[in-house]
Order: C-alpha cells, then structure tokens, then sequence
C-alpha cells in the first residue's frame, strides 16, 4: 500500500528543489548582472544606451540610434510589436526564439538576428543550462538594408548562425564600448560620431567576410542537391537521397535549402513531380497508370492521392477539364 505521507513528502522535496533551482537561477543572473553594471528592468537586468544624431549626421548612409546589452530573466519576452529602425540583436549565450510574421526560429550562443521596420516580431528565452544574454545595435539610413542583405539578413531570413565570433564579435563589442562615449559626446567633437559610422561598416564587412566562407560551401552542396532533384525526380528519389548526394545529413540539407531556395525540399521535389504529371496529363494521352510509374510512383493509388492533394482534383478530372477547356471555342 502507497504511503499517502509519503507521496506528499515526496511531492513536497520536488517543489522545494524546483524552487531551489530557480532562487539559484535568479542568484546567477543578479550576480552576471550586477558584475556588468546593468540596471534591473521588468524581465531583464540591461543597459540601454540611447543616441540622438544630428541633422547632418541623419544624411549619412548609416547612423545608430541605441545600443545595449542585457541579462534576461526566466519570464523575459519582447513584443510582438513594431520598430521604426533596423536592430542587430547578437545572442552571446543562451538560446531564444524569434517569431517574424508567420514564421520562428530558435536561436542560440553566437547567432544574429535582425528585427526590420514594419515587421511585427517577438522573441523570448529559451530555457537552456545558460543564462540568455544578448547585445544590440539599433541604426538606420540609406544603405542600413543594403549592408544588411550583403550580411545574409533579409526580413525573409531575419537570422545568420554563428556570425558573432572572431572579428565580428570584436567589432560588435567595440561599437557597444564605443556607443557609450559617444552618448554623451565625451568632448571628443566629430570625431567620435565618424569613429562609430566608421565601426558600423567594420562590422558589416566581418559578417559579410564570414558569410561568404561558409555559403559559399552552402551554395555548392545545395546546387549540387537542386541539380540531382532536377535530373533524377522521376526515378522515385527522397529528400534523404539528394541530401547524401549533396554531401550533408538530412536534417541540414532541409534547413539550409529551404533558407536558400525559398521552399522545402519535399517540396520541391514535389512540385517537380506535379508540374510534369500536369504536363503529361494535358499534352499527351498516355493512361494514367502509365504516367504515375513513369514519374516514379510505385503505383497508380500513390500517384492519384499525391495529385489530388496538390491539384485538389483526381488526374483524370485534370485531364477531362483540359480537354473540355481546349474545346470551347
């Protein structure tokens, strides 16, 4: 027979080692955060470092708007909501995830993200053994999207993996010090501002430096994989066949092509599969059979599930429209 006491004892050590492990989370990120000088806020410990430019200095082709670090709390969350400017958010430890309109992604220790004007977004902590800190810059001007998208951020794809690290990281680091003397205007004129602009396009050129030694791997493996898609959908191939081509497990072959080519590669092998099974369907008369085994398909049942799923109507409706639709005058 169950021990009711000691089930409730039981329960009772849980809950206090529960409440233990979070008083000892909160005791780190207090400590991390008093270490740094940072200021506590509702769900964060940070530093918020506000810049106001000039008149002159707004015609320039960047010009930052704030900066700042933080140490986030076991309930933080940002948004959703709307910004004016652009911000670079670098996740030095950590994990959180990004919603940006439809979409999320989890990031963690060493990503960039980057939240765009007019994007509704939010992000939050992840729970992970590391406490989430993150840094960011916050700009705007004329080139701001441009030196952005060489970066490998579009408002399409608002994140780079492991792009702060090395002479990236410095340079994001230094622009943060360097924010918090120009705040002020430390009696150091032009000077200061021209050695802040002058950062900003550092630190794009390290992520674009660091952007094209890794996609440019990315670029060969993924064509490699289009390219075997293209020339092999009809021989009944998978994703898992294309990805050993490419050289690279499944799992990222899916992630990176789908960042690349805008579409999953199921997907796109999919696509390949319909738009010849239309093609086929309407410009000859093979029997349907003939054509589900032809395109790979072990047999008829397969194929006309697949074609109705994505044309909403059975291949031989498919057919039967086209004919009726090239007969009326």
């Amino acid at each position: 027979m169950t021990n009711a006491r000691g089930v409730d004892g039981e329960k009772g050590k849980r809950k206090k080692a529960a409440f233990g492990e979070s008083e000892r989370t909160k005791m780190n990120e207090k400590a991390l955060a008093d270490a740094a000088g940072l200021t506590e806020y509702g769900h964060e410990y940070a530093e918020v470092l506000l810049f106001t430019p000039a008149a002159w200095e707004r015609k320039s082709g960047i010009w930052p708007v704030r900066a700042g670090t933080n140490v986030a709390k076991p309930e933080y969350k940002v948004g959703p909501k709307v910004i004016e400017w652009y911000s670079l958010h670098a996740v030095r430890s950590g994990r959180t995830r990004l919603a940006y309109g439809d979409a999320s992604v989890e990031l963690e220790k060493g990503d960039i993200f980057c939240l765009f004007p007019g994007v509704t977004y939010d992000y939050r902590i992840v729970h992970s053994e590391s406490p989430l800190l993150l840094a960011w810059l916050a700009f705007d001007g004329e080139q701001a999207g441009h030196l952005l998208e060489i970066a490998g951020l579009t408002p399409r794809c608002p994140y780079v993996r492991s792009a702060y690290k090395g002479e990236a990281a410095d340079t994001f680091d230094e622009l943060i010090r360097h924010f918090r003397g120009s705040v002020h205007r430390e009696g150091n004129g032009n000077g200061g501002y021209l050695r802040l602009v002058s950062l900003f396009y550092r630190l794009f050129e390290k992520l674009e430096a660091g952007k094209q030694t890794k996609e440019t791997t990315q670029n060969e493996w993924v064509g490699r994989g289009e390219a075997f898609m293209r020339m092999h959908f009809t021989e009944g191939i998978t994703v898992d066949d294309a990805a050993k081509h490419a050289g690279v497990s499944r799992s990222h072959f899916s992630v990176v092509f789908t960042r690349q080519m805008g579409i999953a590669p199921v997907s796109f092998l999919q696509r390949l599969r319909m738009e010849k099974a239309s093609r086929m369907l309407r410009e000859t008369g093979l029997p349907v059979t003939e054509i589900a085994l032809s395109l790979g398909y072990p047999e008829l049942y397969s194929f006309t599930r697949a074609f109705s799923n994505y044309f909403g109507q059975s291949p031989t409706k498919f057919r039967e429209e086209g004919i009726i639709a090239c007969a009326i005058p």
